[in-house]
């Protein structure tokens, strides 16, 4: 065996030989580090990139939008914190994993050199103990670094976030500012113009309601100096016995079977007195009566008045009747009538029907060569609630009453 097998085989060389795998792996590991660094700042700067563009963006949009983006933002800064954390994590981890699997491969390689070595293994151990120490201290020193380096990295980003987010924020409240007094002056501008709008049309409101007020006051000045002439000549002729309405007292009661209707009549116009029915459910009394007076004056002359005047009254029945059955009788100044009710209608034992109303008197319609008065405008001094005055007749006239 040659001088460099030997060499090869012994603990010393074993030990440097592991001494520079320790070496290797660590800075294996540290490049590894960087390289995470590296692509860790990378994403950063890429979200950073990203957030600002959408900050942008932001600030041409609406509050709403300014709103929802700002939650986009508050999301990508936290994502990035949760993943620079996982990351940190997964680094520290790794050197944490890496550093254990180093020690526990130092652990082996010496325990295998003590058994398989003498006092130069332990000498070598010895020697290079400082070294493996110092090499340690210098791998955790770097992870330290590193570390230190991600948390100043990620203040730096959280300190630039927390600006733009102030940026924005303040750029959001000026332009909300500025919306604000702008709808305010738009809104106290529509105000004015709505309350001149307003006043215009209640003035005009007021306007045709003035007029309004004044033709009905007009037309109603009209209608009752109209009606008070009208109302005049009426009372007028009240007084006379040949418009007043005349009055039978009939009435009707149902026996049962029959219906009998009495009317109160004088024996001299009993005559002239007839009854009719308006198909089978209704019945008209009516008749007529005339006067003739003549008067002879002592110079010769005559003087006479001949009236004729009509009347009737109309009384509804609650069930058809047979007018053939219609039967007429006398009893003092009352005559009375009775017609039996038709077939299933008619009822055994006496039956009082109610009194009908009595038929309204429609107001007359006055003849029109009765003489009427004129129309005259009230005194200046007449106050219109007062009671119309009387208007004088037509010239040459027969007054009423």
């Amino acid at each position: 065996m040659s001088d460099v097998g030997k060499t090869r085989n012994s603990p010393d060389y074993a030990a440097v030989q592991a001494e520079k795998d320790a070496r290797k792996r660590i800075q294996r590991a540290a490049e590894e580090v960087t390289r995470a660094q590296i692509e860790s700042q990378k994403r950063l700067d890429v979200l950073q990139e990203e957030y600002a563009q959408q900050s942008e963006r932001l600030s041409l949009s609406n509050e709403g939008a300014l709103q929802r983006q700002q939650q986009i933002g508050y999301e990508n800064m936290r994502k990035i914190r949760d993943e620079q954390r996982r990351s940190h994590m997964r680094i520290e981890g790794e050197g944490k994993k890496r550093e254990a699997d180093l020690e526990q491969h130092y652990h082996a390689r010496t325990y295998e050199l003590e058994t398989d070595g003498d006092r130069k293994l332990r000498d070598v151990q010895s020697r290079y103990a400082i070294q493996t120490d110092f090499e340690a201290a210098k791998g955790r020193q770097a992870v330290d670094h590193i570390q230190e380096d991600n948390r100043l990295q990620v203040e730096r980003a959280t300190v630039s976030s927390q600006k733009q987010q102030e940026d924005l924020s303040k750029q959001h409240s000026e332009r909300f500012a500025t919306m604000s007094a702008t709808y305010v002056k738009a809104s106290e501008t529509a105000e004015e113009q709505f309350n001149d709008k307003l006043r215009n049309t209640i003035t005009k409101q007021y306007k045709i309601i003035n007029d309004m007020n004044q033709r009905g006051a007009d037309d109603l000045k009209s209608l009752r100096h109209d009606t008070s002439h009208k109302l005049a000549a009426y009372r007028d002729r009240q007084g006379d016995p040949f418009y007043r309405l005349l009055n039978m007292d009939a009435e009707v009661w149902d026996d049962g079977k029959s219906y009998v209707i009495a009317a109160r009549v004088p024996e001299h116009e009993r005559e002239n007195l007839s009854i009719s029915f308006r198909g089978e459910k209704g019945v008209t009394l009516s008749g007529s009566r005339r006067n003739d007076e003549k008067l002879t004056l002592e110079d010769g002359r005559t003087r006479g008045t001949s009236a004729f005047q009509s009347f009737f009254e109309s009384i509804p029945l609650d069930y058809p009747v047979d007018a053939r059955s219609l039967a007429r009788e006398t009893d003092g100044d009352w005559v009375i009538f009775t017609v039996k009710k038709q077939g299933p209608h008619a009822r055994k034992g006496p039956f009082q029907a109610d009194v009908p109303a009595r038929v309204v008197a429609e107001r007359p319609d006055f003849p029109g060569n009765l003489p009427v008065a004129e129309k005259t405008p009230p005194p200046e001094d007449h106050d219109p609630e007062d009671p119309p005055l009387p208007s004088p007749a037509t010239p040459g006239s027969r007054p009423l009453g």
